[in-house]
């Protein structure tokens, strides 16, 4: 899987998001890194989920950037 910058939108500085739908994840299903185009081109990885018993989003930040993405469980 990879993510570009059309299927995102930054609604804080260096802070991106998107329905888990939009980039084609079944609901509940997380990767632990996405691939992407965006700032330096290293991955997002996993780094932390919100929600009690259902994920509602999951937090990622880019390998060696500056860049967060979060992808809510719609």
């Amino acid at each position: 899987m990879k993510i570009n910058r059309n299927e995102v939108f930054e609604f804080k500085t260096h802070q991106f998001m998107t329905e888990a739908s939009t980039i084609g994840l079944p609901p509940g299903e997380f990767p632990d890194s996405i691939e992407t185009d965006m700032g330096n081109g290293m991955p997002f990885v996993k780094s932390r989920t919100d929600g009690m018993d259902d994920i509602w989003s999951v937090f990622y930040l880019q390998e060696l950037g500056c860049i967060g993405l979060q992808i809510v469980n719609d």
